[in-house]
Parts: structure tokens; C-alpha cells; sequence
């Protein structure tokens, strides 16, 4: 006998202040102190809830991995892709909780390599007066990358995955220019933005950006920013598959009914 069961998974979530619109105006120095202590402190309760989620979700993937395999050597193909659907369904909260990981194919082109991706961004998601963290997942070859709050980029030469890293503070994207620029000619190119990142970029990330395909780019579009790249170096600008909103984004996008 089967069941049917959609995994119920818990979200990292922190209370909102209200009054948001009034962070922006000029504060006194000891309520800007506060503000900022807070938002410190919200991070951090976040990634910790996040770290919880994720070690959660291993534990259980591992044992429906077991299952999995043995009702794929039972032949029972429905059951072991139903496991698989629910392990997927996992990742998206705890992406190391994924299904076994396939392994990085060799140098192949740009439209191939689209066909092999699955990305999604979100910002924070205002769910009944509370702030969540939304659903942003990156799929490469049906292997979920790491996500952590930030610019989350993997870049891949040779089938090799020689950047996997997440980039958050201005000093972090001072890196990934040169990152970037350091890339050899067809390097592969995913980037999916998670919550936010830090508000004041260096200008350069502009014309980094541009070197793997970027039309728009993330400077100055400010740091509550649903974003995907997925580019590869030395097209030309714009030529990428390049996806912005104030909410969530996702490639390839959902067919409407």
C-alpha cells in the first residue's frame, strides 16, 4: 500500500517591523544603532534556522535514498520516481538533501548547457506579516549547488566546476570581478541571487558582468533583488538568459495553462 504525501517543510522566518518605510529616512544615531543590531541579528538567526533545516533534511534524505534504491530494485519504477519527486521537493529548502548527484558532463555548448539547468531566486516573501525566505534553488545536471543568502555563482570549464561560491558583501564582489575575469573563453556561467546583498557594489561589477553575457547586470538595481544568470564568457551582452523581479524568477520559466 502506498501514500501519497507532500512533504511539509519548515521555512527560516523572523518578524518583520512594520514600519519599514521609515528605515529609510535619516535616523537618529542611537535608533540607527538599533536597526542595525537588528538586522545583525536577524542574519544570523536566519542562517542558523537555515543550517537546522538543512541537517534536518539530510538525515531524512538519506533514508529515502534507501528506499529509493530499494524500490528501483524491486522494478517498482513508479514508488522509486515518487521518492525521487519527494527528495527533489527537499532540496529545494536543504539543497544537499538532493538526490544522488549526476555527475558534470564534459565541454559541451552554451544551448546544450541550457537544457541541463534548473534555477530559482527569490527575495524575502511577506507571508501574513512575516518574513520568509523564499524558494531560490540551483540545478545543474540534476545536482543541487550549495544556496546560501547572497549571489550564489558556479562556474564550470571543462565540465569542471572551478567557482562555487556565494557572494554577499561589497568586498565579496570585489572577488567575483575578478573572478570572473580570470574565466578562460566558453567557461560556463550560473548565478542565482537569495534574499539580498549588499546595497553599494563596485562599478566594475558592471563590465565583469557584461564578459559572460549580462544585458542588465545587478548594479544599481538595488539589494532586495530576485536575479539569474546563466551565461557563458565571451558572449555577447545580452545574449544571456538573464531574469530580474522583486519577488521570484525561475528557468526555465513554468509553462502557463
Amino acid at each position: 500500500m502506498s501514500v501519497r504525501t507532500r512533504l511539509a517543510l519548515p521555512m527560516a522566518s523572523v518578524l518583520a517591523l512594520s514600519a519599514t518605510d521609515a528605515w529609510a529616512a535619516e535616523l537618529p544615531e542611537d535608533a540607527a544603532a538599533l536597526v542595525a543590531a537588528y538586522a545583525r541579528n536577524r542574519h544570523d538567526l536566519e542562517a542558523k534556522a537555515m543550517a537546522d533545516v538543512a541537517k534536518e533534511a539530510e538525515t531524512l534524505a538519506k533514508s529515502l535514498r534507501k528506499i529509493q534504491d530499494r524500490e528501483a530494485k524491486a522494478n517498482r519504477a513508479d514508488a522509486a520516481a515518487a521518492i525521487r519527486a519527494s527528495l527533489d521537493e527537499l532540496a529545494a529548502y536543504a539543497p544537499a538533501a538532493s538526490a544522488a548527484p549526476t555527475p558534470a558532463k564534459a565541454k559541451r555548448t552554451f544551448a546544450e548547457f541550457l537544457t541541463a539547468v534548473q534555477v530559482e531566486s527569490s527575495t524575502y516573501q511577506n507571508i501574513n506579516g512575516q518574513v520568509t525566505t523564499g524558494v531560490t534553488r540551483m540545478s545543474i545536471d540534476g545536482t543541487y549547488a550549495k544556496i546560501e543568502q547572497g549571489l550564489n555563482v558556479v562556474a564550470i570549464v571543462d565540465g569542471a566546476h572551478v567557482i562555487e561560491r556565494t557572494y554577499r558583501t561589497t568586498t565579496h564582489f570585489g572577488d567575483l570581478i575578478k573572478d570572473l575575469e580570470g574565466l578562460p573563453q566558453g567557461a560556463l556561467v550560473v548565478m542565482t541571487l537569495m534574499n539580498e546583498i549588499a546595497p553599494t557594489l563596485p562599478e566594475a561589477i558592471d563590465k565583469a558582468f557584461r564578459t559572460v553575457g549580462a544585458g542588465q547586470g545587478i548594479l544599481n538595481q538595488g539589494a532586495d533583488l530576485a536575479y539569474i544568470l546563466i551565461g557563458c564568457k565571451g558572449l555577447r551582452p545580452g545574449a544571456a538568459i538573464e531574469l530580474m523581479s522583486r519577488d521570484h524568477v525561475e528557468y526555465p520559466p513554468k509553462k502557463k495553462r
